[in-house]
């Protein structure tokens, strides 16, 4: 039948939007015989009939007659009386209950109105994966019964919740899915909805196919939402000339690796070639702690790694503790976007340098939804994890993207990505202490803690 049941709450300011609608729109209204709800007068519209009930059975008979005759009826009830009127009258339809719950809580009536609710109160958070807007608020029937995970099917199942009792002390909070049985009411009138102010801070992550996994875990172990997009990816260069030097490792006083890319593929092409590792008989230095562990994967011992900052700068200031180089062939393992300060460096100290350039480092284009985000301002901070990626992300975005990247929370990865980002006008909001994973969480956590009290004190 679809009748509207109203709960009139004891303070009539906590009527809601939808429950006054309902009221000013009935014909007639079939009440609980002795219920005189505050300020009626002024929410059922003049001619209206006022009928009182004393069962559901009763109130059943009346209402099906009247909607029968073409009239609008509405059920009324006192608040605390609202569960129980509903499972009476589906007890006495067979089942099928015949009422319609109006709720329709406005966010402004929501702190009210909880109180007024029959059993408890229940809000969650926006907690799965980029849940951001607040949705419109619903009213859930809940029976006992039921697991409080299959009773809000529509709220994820690690939704943070808040369970309150009927006079507002808190009975449970945490996972929806941990909610213990002996927190979980009687039947109830469930009210929930997300709270925009505990939106979930977003993080673009801008790394290589396959290499975010790590990163993107620590950035969800916070609480935040990552936002993964591999803006560039790697490519076989032409192997002529690398060959060649690959087939001659022991000519090399000196293998450097300038990255763990550049580890990974030079193995590979190794491999491929059918040479054995043990014609690398030189020395070897590693660019920082993630190449250098890169190489320990493979067994072989570093012999020279910067004790400060993993970058080209670092390795040569290393090697300049480091005599005799004078005259020894150097072997340097880099991409095709590496800088010259090595090379130069090594080679003003009388070394003979060669590069072998094991990858190409290409751009990929840009995926629809980061330029959405940007333009919506849905995302709060964004984590560049080479030079390319800045570089890359930049020469992709059109002007107002470009001003939407620029409010956004800046993370880099060290002293290199850094002068990038200060060369296209976009000096870092922090910077990771080395180059790894916990680095840049932490880098995170400053940034955006920085800018969420930057935000305050403007609104102070």
């Amino acid at each position: 039948m679809g009748v509207p049941l109203v709960g009139w709450p004891s303070e009539a300011a906590c009527l809601t939007s939808a429950q006054v609608d309902a009221l000013l729109m009935a014909d007639v209204l079939v009440a609980d015989e002795g219920f005189e709800p505050p300020a009626r007068d002024r929410f059922v519209q003049a001619g209206a009939e006022w009928l009182a009930v004393g069962t559901e059975a009763e109130a059943l008979r009346i209402l099906t007659e009247e909607a029968a005759a073409g009239r609008a009826v509405v059920r009324v009830v006192p608040a605390h009386r609202m569960v129980a009127a509903w499972r009476d009258s589906a007890r006495v339809a067979g089942g099928a209950g015949p009422y319609t719950p109006v709720a329709g809580m406005r966010p402004l009536d929501v702190q009210l109105a909880r109180w007024q609710l029959p059993a408890a109160a229940l809000a969650f958070d926006a907690w799965a994966a980029g849940e951001d807007d607040l949705r419109p608020e619903r009213v859930v029937w809940v029976d006992a019964a039921e697991e409080p995970v299959t009773a809000f099917p529509e709220a994820p199942a690690d939704a943070h919740v808040e369970l309150m009792a009927p006079r507002g002390e808190q009975v449970y909070a945490g996972p929806l899915a941990a909610v213990p049985g002996e927190a979980w009411p009687e039947p109830l009138l469930a009210h929930w909805q997300p709270r925009a102010a505990v939106r979930r801070p977003r993080v673009l992550i801008l790394r290589a196919d396959g290499q975010a996994g790590p990163l993107l875990e620590a950035v969800r172990r916070e609480g935040w939402v990552p936002v993964a997009s591999p803006i560039l990816t790697f490519e076989s260069p032409d192997w002529t000339a690398v060959d060649d030097r690959l087939t001659h490792l022991d000519r090399y006083a000196w293998v450097v690796f300038t990255s763990a890319n550049g580890v990974t593929a030079f193995f590979d092409r190794l491999r491929f070639l059918g040479q054995d590792v043990r014609r690398l008989t030189g020395r070897v230095a590693a660019v920082g702690q993630e190449t250098c562990r890169r190489l320990g994967e493979l067994c072989l011992t570093v012999d020279l790694v910067p004790a400060g900052e993993s970058s080209q700068e670092g390795l040569l200031a290393a090697f300049g503790a480091v005599s005799h180089l004078a005259g020894h062939n150097v072997l340097l393992v880099v991409g095709d976007r590496r800088g010259a300060a090595l090379a130069t460096g090594l080679r003003a100290g009388g070394a003979l340098v060669n590069e072998a350039v094991v990858y190409r480092t290409v751009p990929r284009p840009v995926d629809e939804s980061v330029r959405r985000d940007l333009l919506a301002n849905h995302l709060d901070a964004v984590v560049f994890t080479s030079g390319s990626t800045a570089q890359f992300l930049w020469a992709a975005l059109g002007a107002r993207e470009r001003d939407a990247l620029g409010r956004l929370v800046r993370v880099s990865i060290g002293a290199s990505t850094s002068r990038t980002l200060d060369r296209l006008g976009l000096p870092p909001t922090a910077v990771a202490a080395r180059p790894d994973t916990p680095s840049l969480v932490e880098a995170l956590r400053a940034g955006l803690a920085g800018c969420a009290a930057g935000r305050q004190g403007a609104g102070a």
